[in-house]
């Protein structure tokens, strides 16, 4: 049985109805949940959520996740689509406890959420707004990634969040090859940010912080400004780049290259991490 729901509610659950239900989102902003949440999925649930406000980009995030896990999402899971339905390009597949964002390329995206007949657990909560340029994402396996309008200036007030993943059983190594975090334009930018530099050291105006594990709560690893280039490593099988900035000047951003190993060695050189690089074959690439 198929039911399709058109709705511009800003709270929406899909209901099991012992068959597949297709939601249709309109509104420029809303939640949905999987069934029965907060308390668990009913087995064999097959639901469809179709987001199309309008014209402009889709941003879906999954604050809340408590799916049975498996490495591969084989048992139940969140499938997100870029498109208006599930045979367009699969963006990812959600399952444990992992909080992920996703953006559509183009005006909607689709979400299928299905489970299997036996482990059941409270499910997810999902928020989507629509958004003018977004930046950020979920990236898998080897890449590079930059900051907003890279290599041209960037904007001020951003907050950027990509989550590096790798498969479950290796590791990321992240390298910045390019910071300029602020822009010296001329004299008058040069004596502010002589300023800026005096009282705030710009490590708290524009910066890039980095998280071991798949969210900004995850366990800080440090941070990059002042035009320092520095590399980190992974501890698991995500890392989190976080890319903030205040309102005043800006600069051309950054850039950076990710790799992912099953055995992972720290390098012991500059020599090498660039010669890693540059063996790597980048799988992901966005700003």
């Amino acid at each position: 049985m198929l039911i399709v729901l058109h709705t511009s509610n800003m709270l929406f659950a899909c209901l099991y109805l012992n068959g597949l239900i297709d939601v249709q989102f309109y509104g420029s902003s809303g939640t949905f949940y999987s069934p029965n949440y907060p308390g668990p999925y009913p087995p064999n649930a097959d639901c469809i959520w179709n987001i199309t406000p309008g014209s402009r980009i889709v941003q879906l995030d999954f604050p809340i996740v408590n799916i049975e896990y498996h490495s591969n999402c084989g048992y139940d899971a969140i499938y997100v689509y870029d498109g208006p339905s599930t045979s367009y390009r699969l963006l990812g597949k959600v399952c444990g406890t992992n909080n992920i964002t996703f953006h559509s390329t183009g005006t909607s995206l689709t979400v299928r959420f299905k489970s299997d007949n036996s482990v059941s657990r409270p499910g997810f909560r999902a928020d989507f707004q629509v958004v003018v340029k977004p930046c950020g994402g979920s990236l898998f396996g080897s890449g590079t990634f930059s900051s907003p309008n890279h290599p041209n200036y960037y904007h001020d007030n951003a907050y950027c969040v990509w989550q590096l993943r790798a498969p479950y059983d290796q590791r990321i190594f992240l390298a910045f090859t390019y910071l300029q975090s602020f822009a010296s334009i001329s004299k008058l930018w040069l004596f502010i940010i002589f300023l800026k530099n005096r009282l705030e050291n710009c490590c708290s105006c524009d910066y890039v912080s980095i998280y071991d594990g798949p969210s900004v709560s995850s366990r800080y690893l440090g941070k990059v400004c002042n035009n320092s280039l520095s590399s980190f490593y992974s501890t698991s099988n995500y890392l989190t780049v976080l890319f903030r900035t205040d309102g005043s000047v800006v600069g051309r951003g950054f850039k950076a290259d990710f790799i992912t190993s099953l055995l992972f060695e720290s390098p012991s050189s500059d020599k090498q991490v660039k010669e890693s690089l540059r063996v790597a074959q980048p799988s992901s690439s966005k700003t």
